[in-house]
């Protein structure tokens, strides 16, 4: 898990929380979006801990052999997001929410880097996941509704979504074939049942992939 401070393991079944590493640079910021790469190092953003959110984030790696930090050499980013890889892992996508673009690279080099889409709605590009077809999901914030991509980048499909802000999408169930979607209430004065809230749309869609676990032994 990662919190504002640092990254730590959290036992399931106990509840028991065990820090292990601070998060990387003093300069005021926290942990935001991570996802693990298929092979089970952590990806993880930090971000401006303060208001306005100035562009001091960066995109780090938590490698699971030595459970040691590495920052990546990918540009400083205002709010890190969609952080998420290809089915092969052969590509990193990622974004700052604040520039309404989504980028990709090749990894583990990240090079290549280069915009994968962007966004056409009122909507920010929030959380991201990928389907088995190399498809990404992106939660649009403040755009009610979740995007579907091709590995092009054009748009294949667009969910209208209640909840106003959209955070993070995954594809789970039985065959991952149920969309789940997180919603915030940050900024929201008038709140609905779907504002802050975890929605699920049962749709003919296209797989989705386990997701890859941390390959460090926990303690």
């Amino acid at each position: 898990m990662g919190f504002a401070p640092r990254l730590a393991f959290y036992d399931l079944n106990s509840g028991l929380i065990t820090p292990f590493a601070a998060s990387p640079g003093d300069n005021g910021t926290r942990i935001g979006d991570g996802r693990c790469d298929r092979a089970g190092n952590f990806v993880f953003g930090t971000m401006d801990d303060g208001y306005p959110v100035k562009v001091i984030g960066k995109f780090h790696r938590l490698n699971a052999a030595t459970l040691t930090v590495e920052t990546l050499a990918l540009p400083d980013v205002a709010i890190p997001n969609s952080i998420c890889f290809s089915p092969d892992g052969g590509t990193l996508y990622y974004c700052d929410s604040m520039q309404g673009r989504i980028m990709c690279c090749d990894y583990p080099s990240l090079q290549n880097q280069h915009v994968f889409a962007e966004s056409e709605g009122s909507g920010a590009p929030d959380g991201s996941c990928v389907d088995e077809m190399g498809y990404l999901w992106n939660a649009e914030w403040g755009g009610n509704r979740v995007v579907s991509y091709r590995p092009d980048g054009t748009t294949d499909a667009i969910l209208t979504s209640p909840g106003i802000q959209s955070t993070c999408p995954t594809l789970a169930g039985e065959g991952f074939t149920r969309l789940y979607c997180t919603t915030a209430t940050v900024g929201l004065t008038a709140l609905s049942e779907y504002d802050g809230a975890l929605l699920r749309a049962e749709s003919d869609l296209s797989p989705g992939l386990p997701e890859n676990r941390f390959a460090a032994h926990t303690v």
